[in-house]
């Protein structure tokens, strides 16, 4: 009988135990979705953002694996790597002092597949969040860097202040910077404007 009252006692400590484990890990969770990260003060002026619908840029825009993802395009505009993850550290600081092409310093074990690799990037016409029109034709001659994002994507905001590092530090004679996101020119200008929320 008193084995029956103690288990009784108990189930609604392991239930209050339980449901505190739970909000802690959705905590936890938005924590890392929200997560700050040092250096992205100067993102507002580094390098062009871009809102744009992926689905209608068509093959590899559309195709994107995973986040963040970022594509090398060579100066003749084909399609030389598709890198997923975090530009590192260590490639950003490779490209930056690199006298050579930036695309020579990519590890490629890092790379993956795509079927567009070597074949012409297609065209696109985009503006950025503060209404400059990009098209990739007329990026012909220079290396194209083209970062896919998301304001939720934690892996994202930890190569922001590297790329935004090597905006500042490599010519875009030497290699050009876009960065797109499929998310609303809103929502995208609210996380630029205040990157620490």
């Amino acid at each position: 009988m008193e084995n029956a009252q103690k288990k009784k006692k108990s189930q609604p400590l392991a239930l209050a135990a339980i449901i505190a484990i739970f909000i802690a890990v959705v905590l936890g969770l938005n924590g890392i979705k929200h997560q700050n990260v040092a250096g992205l003060e100067d993102l507002k002026n580094s390098y062009p953002i871009i809102s744009a619908d992926l689905s209608s840029l068509g093959e590899p825009y559309n195709n994107i694996p995973g986040l963040p993802c970022t594509l090398f395009i060579d100066k003749e505009g084909k399609v030389k790597a598709m890198l997923i993850g975090v530009v590192s550290t260590k490639l950003s600081t490779a490209i930056i002092n690199s006298d050579t092409s930036p695309l020579q310093t990519i590890d490629p074990r890092q790379l993956i597949n795509t079927s567009s690799y070597g074949k012409d990037a297609p065209n696109f016409i985009v503006k950025d969040i503060n209404g400059n029109t990009h098209e990739l034709s007329k990026l012909r001659g220079k290396e194209v860097m083209i970062t896919f994002w998301a304001t939720w994507c934690k892996y994202c905001r930890l190569e922001m202040p590297d790329l935004i590092e090597m905006r500042k530090k490599i010519p875009t004679e030497k290699l050009e910077m876009l960065s797109i996101s499929n998310e609303s020119e809103k929502t995208i200008k609210s996380f630029v404007e205040n990157p620490y929320i």
